[in-house]
């Protein structure tokens, strides 16, 4: 039975619902403005579809006491609990810590905004695409490292043949020299060519025997069709070709193995002190120590941590993070300083914030792009904060040369999903930026807003959307 102490719920009202047992401000929603999916599942002809802010999905309620009231915002919900050391959603929070971080978020910000049924729709709507492309974009991640390990195992053993023969190679060249067999038509060389032709011991991708050196001839006998037949195909500008790209293969191979070994000895000579560790980064494995005190606090790091009697504390990045150490140098800095170049010299936000020898808009333009990279790395190691303070950056650099803004998208496009708040809020200032300069962009980089705008489809519709909207507020750029 409905509450008649307070007024009647009208679509589009925030509302305080008792859900779990606490307080969570919902937005009252219209029927045509909820997925048909969620609208299936009514269990009850008078439940009503609302969203519940802070978690930001649809759920269903009724008009009884549990809808207790019309949401005030002069009211303090949250009154006598507590604050949180970070009120952001951390990757290591438990369920039910996650659960009351959203019920703050949804009560003090959410709910302060004043927006109504469709602004929260489209919010939930890009919230599920987003979701919905992360799903995506992470199968084929998990593909691509699944086939990426296949690889790598087969070009391993590949590898070893290729080596394994340049040594049998080198020693059947040191033989002849001495003479010791000097003799190409003896009885053992003949049975040697006739298992080259039956298949059993040739290397058919090269055209010749897996023990031969790569300038020795193969002798040919009284001209056997078949013999003469096999060697004029191990000759063809195409196995040539093939085997000198195989060799430059496998020469970057051998030296990324031997570079990798060199920086572990390296280790191994001077390794870091009770309370440091070593980050090996790259395929080569390049050593930076760092203090532990500074990796303490970010768990991706932290976790990662591994012990060895060689080579004490330390932690391999590749491949679970494919960086390279120019990669790591701005994190680095964050790690020991909170800051990375170009630095803040006042507040990081705000109209007073202000970076290091950043005046000139060529300057502000590298620097964007830097801290597109930046953003990149930081969600491979998951340092949230640390994206945060690159959306900080971009705030402070702004107005940015559009063309700019398409690079720092592209750019961005590669990092990895992990649902930190920096994510949405660097998405907002791009489809913010790219909307004010929508017709700019069309008329001088056209091809490259394509390009972009194709990498997301979430992108492309809320570009669209203010375009439509607002066609007057995106021509920014076109007096000139």
């Amino acid at each position: 039975m409905a509450n008649t102490a307070r007024p009647s719920p009208v679509v589009g009202s925030t509302w305080i619902w008792m859900y779990h047992g606490k307080v969570w401000p919902v937005v009252l929603c219209d029927e045509n403005q909820t997925p048909e999916e969620f609208l299936r599942r009514r269990q009850h002809a008078s439940e009503i579809p609302a969203i519940l802010l802070g978690k930001k999905k649809y759920i269903w309620v009724l008009d009884n006491s549990r809808l207790v009231e019309p949401f005030d915002p002069t009211k303090d919900y949250l009154h006598g609990l507590l604050p949180f050391e970070q009120p952001d959603i951390q990757r290591k929070d438990d369920t039910k810590t996650t659960d009351e971080k959203s019920r703050r978020i949804g009560l003090k910000q959410d709910a302060m905004a004043s927006e109504g049924a469709e602004y929260w729709s489209n919010v939930v709507k890009q919230r599920i695409e987003a979701m919905r492309l992360e799903a995506e974009i992470e199968l084929k991640h998990s593909r691509r490292r699944k086939r990426s390990r296949e690889i790598e195992a087969d070009d391993y053993v590949e590898e070893l043949k290729i080596v394994s023969a340049r040594r049998r190679g080198a020693a059947s060249s040191s033989r002849n020299e001495t003479g010791q067999q000097n003799d190409r038509t003896s009885p053992q060389r003949l049975k040697n060519k006739q298992l080259i032709t039956s298949g059993h011991t040739a290397n058919e991708k090269y055209g010749r025997p897996i023990g031969a050196a790569a300038d020795q001839p193969i002798a040919t006998g009284n001209g056997g069709g078949e013999d003469n037949q096999y060697i004029k195909e191990s000759t063809s500008l195409e196995d040539k070709t093939q085997h000198n790209v195989d060799e430059k293969d496998a020469d970057k191979k051998l030296k990324t193995q031997l570079a990798r070994e060199h920086n572990e000895q390296t280790v191994r000579d001077k390794p870091p002190s009770s309370n440091f560790c070593t980050i090996f980064i790259g395929e080569e494995k390049k050593g930076i120590q760092i203090s532990l005190v500074a990796i303490k606090n970010h768990d991706f790091l932290a976790n990662k941590v591994h012990y060895t009697p060689d080579l004490k504390s330390h932690i391999n990045l590749w491949p679970s993070a494919d960086i390279t150490p120019n990669d790591f140098r701005p994190v680095l800095q964050y790690l020991l300083t909170d800051d990375f170049m170009p630095r803040f010299v006042s507040e990081k936000s705000g109209p007073a914030a202000q970076l290091q020898s950043v005046s000139l808009p060529a300057h502000k333009a590298s620097a964007a792009e830097t801290c597109a990279h930046v953003f990149v790395t930081a969600s491979r190691l998951h340092l949230a904060a640390l994206q945060m303070l690159v959306v900080e950056k971009l705030r402070t650099l702004s107005p940015l040369p559009p063309v700019y803004i398409l690079i720092i998208a592209r750019v961005s496009a590669q990092a990895i999903p992990t649902g930190c708040e920096a994510e949405e809020l660097l998405f907002v200032w791009l489809v913010e930026h790219v909307a004010e300069y929508y017709y700019v962009l069309v008329r001088d980089h056209g091809r490259s807003l394509i390009a972009v705008l194709s990498q997301s489809e979430t992108m492309h519709e809320a570009v669209l959307r203010k375009v439509v909207n607002d066609p007057k507020g995106c021509r920014k750029g076109m007096e000139e």
